[in-house]
């Protein structure tokens, strides 16, 4: 399907009460994401995963697994990824939309590290955890 519209690269809910950063290893070997889109022959050989999208919503409060996508950019006509980025015009992507749960997804990477702080109010922060204690 060719749709082309632009979009910024940036998370956003509908009030953006908690913002933060991820960060996200791959495993070694072939269980990370990119071989495997390579095994189920979703990625061609100029192709380079720049990017994922989750999106997720409570409509009604049901639980759905969320959107996950990937981003690709098609290396064409001898322009790199890093070329496209530093040209300073939109960024050619294809966006292909997983079907698979979350847990299916997350396995495909090694570690995860999500922060989130209200309004991003700590980003970046030197914070001094003071007590720690579990929830019983």
């Amino acid at each position: 399907m060719k749709v082309e519209n632009t979009e910024k690269f940036v998370a956003r809910a509908q009030y953006d009460n908690w913002k933060g950063a991820i960060a996200v290893d791959d495993h070694a070997g072939d269980t990370d994401i990119r071989r495997w889109l390579e095994q189920a022959g979703q990625l061609d050989e100029n192709d380079f995963v720049c990017g994922i999208e989750i999106h997720r919503e409570y409509p009604g409060g049901e639980y759905r697994d969320p959107f996950i996508s990937v981003l690709i950019f098609e290396a064409k006509n001898g322009r790199t990824f890093r070329e496209a980025v530093e040209g300073g015009e939109g960024i050619p992507l294809k966006k292909l939309y997983l079907n698979m749960s979350l847990q299916d997804f997350l396995s495909k990477f090694k570690r995860l590290d999500i922060k989130l702080s209200a309004y991003g109010c700590l980003d970046d922060q030197t914070i001094l955890v003071t007590e720690t204690k579990e929830w019983k």
